[in-house]
């Protein structure tokens, strides 16, 4: 009978759920909302029950599934599989998800961090396909990180490593969610985008004044990201600051890691035409020569499904004994 892992990325506004063929094919999928304001004990039963019907869906199909990996946001204690908080869950604290889960579905499962699980998706079957040392940034609403080491992900001691969002690349910038000044995901995340281009709205023309006529406080960074498209200054400048402190951060990551490849996904690569040339200055002004030259910058290819697969391939890796988590 053949073999599959169940991947499952645990996300603030959708739960998707996917059989993953040991080689890191989706062999179906679903995905439903996750719906946290009516929370905790809810999600967790959502979860279940799409669980639930991914394995028997697999049974049916004649395959065995061998395992769960979960990809959820926040900090977790990867090998007590809980979550200790989570911004995108609010009233998730000290949650023992892996026993939860284990206790209704039946087989091993892994509780990862979901940038490192989306990491280890890319590092896979995805941009990274190959790389022993990869770096791959979220760059969503936040800032996300996951680091690959060795073949492996990087957890540091308390299994809270590669928050590389919060890395400070300006000193003297705008206060982080998190209580610093300067942040990376201040400028590189969408949230960080649009809040810098409203701040500049109020003394400088825009195709958004005349698009939104008053309303500019409801465009997203989609919308920033077409104006620069169609040569909006504004929205240019701003994207243009994005890149050069993405940069500086990127730098900073190849000069302590030396990695073969850093991956960036997310919603703001939808504008990588526009920053990734000021990214690669940066970095070329920066790094050392020879770390530079190693470390390829891509852009991601599992787009949605990188945190199944990655979750998928977290509870492969534990399977075949490279860590002692199930």
């Amino acid at each position: 009978m053949k073999k599959s892992i169940i991947g499952v990325d645990l996300g603030g506004t959708n739960i998707r759920v996917a059989a993953i063929s040991m080689q890191g094919s989706v062999l179906h999928r679903t995905k439903q909302s996750t719906d946290p304001e009516a929370g905790k004990d809810l999600v967790i039963e959502k979860l279940l029950q799409m669980l639930e019907r991914s394995v028997q869906r697999e049974r049916e199909a004649g395959r065995r599934p061998q395992a769960v990996g979960i990809g959820a946001p926040g900090v977790i204690y990867v090998r007590r599989g809980v979550i200790v908080s989570s911004p995108n869950l609010p009233d998730w604290v000290e949650v023992p998800l892996k026993a939860i889960v284990r206790r209704r579905i039946s087989l091993p499962v892994v509780v990862e961090n979901d940038a490192n699980a989306a990491a280890y998706g890319e590092k896979w079957v995805g941009a990274g396909k190959g790389a022993d040392s990869l770096i791959c940034l979220t760059l969503g609403t936040g800032v996300g990180g996951g680091i690959i080491l060795n073949g492996r992900v990087w957890h540091g001691e308390d299994g809270m490593a590669a928050e590389l969002g919060h890395t400070t690349v300006n000193p003297d910038g705008p206060q982080c969610k998190c209580g610093n000044t300067g942040c990376l995901e201040v400028y590189a995340s969408a949230t960080g985008i649009v809040r810098e281009v409203k701040r500049r709205l109020i003394r400088e023309d825009s195709i958004l004044k005349t698009s939104f006529q008053g309303r500019e406080d409801v465009f997203s960074a989609r919308d920033v990201f077409r104006a620069a498209k169609a040569g909006d200054l504004v929205c240019l400048r701003v994207i243009h600051q994005m890149g050069r402190y993405l940069g500086i951060g990127i730098a900073n990551m190849v000069n302590t890691f030396n990695p073969q490849i850093i991956v960036l996904s997310g919603g703001v690569t939808a504008a990588w035409r526009d920053f990734i040339p000021i990214v690669k200055e940066e970095v070329t002004v920066r790094a050392f020569k020879v770390p530079r030259i190693r470390a390829k910058i891509v852009r991601a290819k599992l787009g949605d499904d990188a945190g199944v697969i990655g979750a998928a391939g977290a509870a492969l890796q534990a399977m075949k004994g490279r860590n002692h988590w199930l």
